[in-house]
């Protein structure tokens, strides 16, 4: 991870608050940009705040060089039995995390634009701007979701599916699909609108390809 290039983000996702494993001795992290916890099957649980905030301690303190911590609100609350998406959205401000995700638990069922909107899904972005946070968004986000989404002002991006072969998010990386992923974010590139995504950032144009050009014969 050392070698990767400085201009990459780097983050890791370390499963659901509820497989958590409370230990005096903490884990070795490795030098990460985010770190992330879920919180799948803690919608009943009264004080998942307190138990969230101390595995963020335990986690951060694994660090000489602490990642920012995000908080992950599921869309797809019911089928995920997590807190409501606002209730994680006001702790990850009262607790100064580095920003929120927005994802879906259940990976084959519907995707985040079918399960909020998008008056939701902005006014929670802005939410979380005012208060210095930033917002990413994932869960089968689509090629034609990409407009609407740099629309939104998210930060992050993240997409998997929809970079690979077939659409199928156990399928290698599709050069061709990705080409079109990054041709579909250049204009909110042109609008100074930051985007990142998860195979690399954005921020250079020279990471586009370039449209064919024809000349007359």
């Amino acid at each position: 991870m050392e070698s990767l290039h400085p201009r990459l983000l780097l983050s890791a996702a370390w499963g659901e608050l509820r497989n958590f494993a409370f230990s005096p001795k903490p884990p070795t992290i490795p030098n990460l940009s985010y770190l992330k916890l879920g919180l799948a099957g803690m919608g009943n649980c009264q004080n998942w705040g307190d138990q969230w905030k101390q595995a963020r301690d335990q986690l951060l303190a694994a660090t000489s060089n602490p990642p920012g911590w995000v908080a992950v609100a599921y869309v797809d609350v019911e089928k995920a039995n997590s807190p409501p998406i606002k209730d994680v959205l006001s702790t990850a401000i009262q607790n100064r995390a580095a920003g929120m995700l927005f994802d879906t638990f259940c990976k084959t069922g519907a995707g985040l634009r079918e399960l909020i909107s998008r008056h939701q899904l902005q006014e929670m972005i802005d939410t979380l701007h005012h208060h210095g946070l930033m917002a990413a968004v994932a869960g089968k986000v689509t090629l034609a979701d990409l407009p609407e989404l740099c629309e939104s002002g998210a930060d992050i991006i993240a997409v998997r599916s929809a970079a690979c072969a077939q659409q199928k998010r156990t399928a290698e990386l599709d050069p061709h699909a990705i080409q079109q992923l990054l041709l579909a974010l250049k204009p909110a590139l042109d609008r100074n609108i930051p985007i990142t995504t998860d195979f690399g950032s954005v921020h250079d144009k020279s990471l586009f390809p370039q449209p064919a050009t024809s000349s007359a014969q």
